[in-house]
């Protein structure tokens, strides 16, 4: 799978995300469930939004290639070992 590829399809997870959250929340309304199982959307747009989310690890893809400024990357990273030249 290509890097587009894969953001393409990230894309449309993210979509099919928030629309399965909007479904569950509008299933449980006045149901009776909401106390047991009304975390549920929140948890999923937590997962797409939250800083470690779905959303931003798009945005990483995104921006891979892209020339940084020097005092965005970290010192010593495991996540960028070639990034390691401030």
């Amino acid at each position: 799978m290509t890097p587009e590829e894969r953001i393409t399809a990230l894309k449309e997870a993210e979509v099919e995300l928030r629309r399965i959250a909007t479904m569950i929340e509008k299933a449980l309304h006045m149901s009776g469930s909401e106390r047991r199982f009304g975390g549920i959307p929140e948890d999923i747009l937590t997962i797409l939004d939250s800083d470690d989310g779905l959303v931003n690890f798009i945005r990483e893809l995104e921006y891979a290639d892209e020339e940084h400024p020097p005092w965005t990357r970290p010192f010593a990273s495991p996540k960028n070992v070639t990034r390691k030249d401030i």
